[in-house]
């Protein structure tokens, strides 16, 4: 029985995604996620960051793509004045 075309492509794609997921930093919560990208901005690694929940892994990750204000990781800093 040969796999119908789209369901070949269903499972490349869900494959490729895997892949991508597997290859980045994965945190178990947001806060996580978004302390670890305070560090970097603060370290001037990166401008800005955002996180996202990932559908593959049910974790959240980093992207320095623009995922909205809510998302928007924030380097928060004290000055004595």
């Amino acid at each position: 029985m040969k796999i119908p075309p789209e369901e070949k492509r269903q499972e490349r794609y869900i494959r490729y995604q895997k892949r991508r997921c597997e290859r980045k930093t994965a945190f178990v919560t947001e806060q996580a996620a978004r302390s670890e990208g305070a560090k970097h901005i603060s370290h001037g690694h990166i401008g800005a960051l955002w996180v996202y929940h990932c559908i593959m892994c049910l974790k959240w990750h980093l992207t320095s793509k623009d995922n909205g204000p809510q998302a928007a990781v924030h380097f928060v800093t004290t000055q004595k004045v």
